[in-house]
């Protein structure tokens, strides 16, 4: 003889009196995501600032090291001349 048994169901088909309901559950999410993509916006245009000052100041380095090749060749031709006059 066979017994049958009867398996609840893990959602249940019964609304739960006890939490949120659905349509409040998705106005949290909207909102939260709402907050997370205007954070995410103030990122992106800080993250944008920062490129535009990044270029800026790898426009001066580049400068900088050009500079600073010079400065070592003309030091270089002056050491090399003061050691050929000894």
């Amino acid at each position: 003889m066979r017994r049958s048994t009867i398996v609840p169901s893990a959602l249940g088909t019964r609304p739960s009196t006890n939490g949120p309901s659905t349509n409040e559950l998705k106005s949290r999410n909207i909102s939260r995501l709402a907050e997370q993509l205007a954070r995410l916006e103030s990122n992106l245009s800080e993250l944008q600032s920062h490129v535009r000052v990044t270029a800026i100041q790898a426009e001066a380095i580049r400068r900088l090291g050009g500079l600073q090749a010079a400065l070592l060749m003309a030091s270089g031709r002056v050491l090399s001349q003061d050691v050929r006059d000894d």
